[in-house]
Formats: structure tokens, sequence, C-alpha cells
């Protein structure tokens, strides 16, 4: 898969940012549907990227403890 990048940002865009050795941060208009169909709707979230968090899929920063890399 290619992927371009562009310096331009729409008003309605969603940015995600991968943390160093940390989780993925999205900004913009997020939507979150859980398991039982319940939905959550935000402007920014940290999701889980290394597997511990206890919040998932939420980060909680439980990375740091775990030493994780990536």
């Amino acid at each position: 898969m290619k992927s371009e990048k562009s310096s331009e940002k729409s008003e309605n865009s969603t940015t995600v940012t991968v943390a160093e050795n940390g989780p993925l941060i999205m900004n913009g208009s997020i939507e979150v549907t859980n398991h039982e169909g319940n939905k959550e709707v935000m402007t920014k979230a940290a999701f889980c990227r290394c597997g511990v968090s206890n919040n998932k899929p939420y980060c909680d920063g439980s990375q740091v403890a775990a030493c994780f890399k990536g």
C-alpha cells in the first residue's frame, strides 16, 4: 500500500500520530463503538499499542512499566 504525504489538513480531518514507545494519538472527529454497541464521540483519544493497558482500547500509561518499545 502506497502512502501519500500531504501537509494540508481539512477542517473535518482526523489525524493519527504514533507516539514513540507509546500510544496512537488521534485528534479530530472520533467515534468509538464498544462490544455492546455503545458509542462514544470525542475529539482526542490515545489508543493502546502495547497491549498491557487496564483501560483498553485506551492508553493508561502502562507501557512505561512494561518497557514497551515500538
